[in-house]
């Protein structure tokens, strides 16, 4: 079982007859050796970055939220300052294994010196393979936040002007004026798309503004992309909104192009997950591991990083195991099943390092029927949060 932070260092001093572990001992007297090494790490990587820019996250605060010897970090506390870090640079990652391997280096000369023992590298080692884990979580969570990026369109041109120019014809009507308009917003909460209705309420050069159902507030507050159609436009358009009102349900759309992605036509319906959830991918002796993004009955959509995706390519069969649980961390569905790669793609521009990889696992008639229904239960918790926090507004 996944031990956390504090558990560790407890545990760390529990199991030696003396009051501290030579781990312990070593932090006590180390904050002034990885302050230097951190912050010297990330003079090399930030040198072409403005002094106010790269000063956003110090080593003496970085220590003080990982190694609190006092127990009262948590994991969320250093998941939170790893993200401040990630949001710096996708070369975090870098910069803290430097100072893991210098720091280690630097523990086992003290053992040397003091004529430890090879065992007290153990909890030292522990410690650090937490921290790491918890820094791909941050990785994680903040490629969730900014998966889908805003795509590069030229709002001057002559395609851009007739799209936006479209709507004029709808202003003035109800959002309930389903069968004349033909006018619904595609938006998404938790991975479970949201469809509207919605009406036009104001068309300018090259944004419109549009009435929306509090629902689709609620979810484009969380993820400012759409999708939208109507009667006028022959394509489905991805548009991203620049503003949402929350209070008066209006949201302004900007940057229309028409959508042929075959991604986006969904037989099945996928969703997000309670926790973050570790996968782990082989094929042969090749193994990697990573986080689910989201996951339907018969397929799941994996986030990994550093990874040699050339050695995983589409049609190529892999096995595939997790653990998916619900809110409460119990009822657990164990999945251990043959998968094959669907596909490969970046996650986005930002981070060069993680991929996407869609696994396809629909061989498998019991899992199938299970996820269904694992499914199901989640999209019925996510449109009841939806539901209370668009009556809250």
């Amino acid at each position: 079982m996944k031990k956390n932070l504090p558990e560790i260092r407890l545990l760390m001093q529990e199991h030696n007859p003396h009051k501290y572990s030579a781990c312990v001992s070593f932090l006590r007297v180390y904050r002034g050796q990885f302050i230097k090494n951190f912050d010297g790490t990330c003079s090399k990587f930030f040198s072409d970055m403005p002094e106010a820019e790269s000063a956003r996250v110090k080593g003496e605060d970085l220590f003080s939220v990982i190694f609190d010897l006092e127990n009262r970090s948590t994991e969320a506390n250093v998941r939170a300052v790893f993200k401040g870090l990630v949001r710096l640079t996708p070369d975090a990652d870098l910069i803290l294994n430097s100072v893991w391997l210098r720091m280690i280096d630097d523990f086992m000369t003290g053992l040397r010196n003091l004529k430890g023992r090879v065992v007290d590298i153990t909890d030292l080692i522990m410690l650090i393979h937490e921290l790491s884990r918890l820094l791909d979580e941050a990785f994680f969570e903040l490629s969730r936040s900014g998966s889908v990026e805003a795509p590069v369109v030229d709002t001057a041109t002559e395609q851009h002007r007739e799209i936006v120019s479209g709507f004029k014809e709808f202003s003035g009507r109800g959002p309930d004026d389903k069968d004349e308009t033909g006018l619904k917003i595609r938006s998404f909460y938790h991975c479970i798309p949201v469809d509207m209705n919605a009406a036009v309420n104001k068309v300018e050069d090259e944004s419109v503004t549009f009435n929306i159902h509090p629902y689709s507030a609620v979810a484009l507050s969380k993820n400012n992309t759409a999708y939208i159609t109507s009667s006028h436009h022959d394509h489905l358009l991805g548009a991203v909104a620049s503003r949402v009102d929350l209070k008066k349900r209006l949201a302004t759309f900007t940057l229309f192009s028409n959508q042929n992605d075959e991604s986006e036509k969904r037989e099945f319906i996928r969703t997000d997950l309670h926790h973050i959830t570790a996968v782990t991918i082989t094929a042969g002796h090749f193994e990697l591991k990573g986080f689910i993004c989201d996951i339907s009955e018969v397929a799941c959509n994996v986030y990994v990083r550093n990874a040699e995706m050339n050695k995983l390519k589409p049609g190529a069969a892999v096995r595939f195991v997790t653990e998916l649980c619900d809110a409460s961390g119990d009822n657990v569905l164990a999945i251990n099943t043959e998968a094959a790669i669907f596909r490969v793609y970046r996650q986005g521009k930002s981070d060069k390092r993680a991929f996407r990889i869609v696994l396809r696992h629909d061989n498998d008639g019991k899992l199938v029927t299970d996820l269904a229904r694992f499914v199901l239960t989640r999209q019925s918790e996510i449109l009841r949060e939806l539901k209370e926090l668009s009556e809250g507004l």
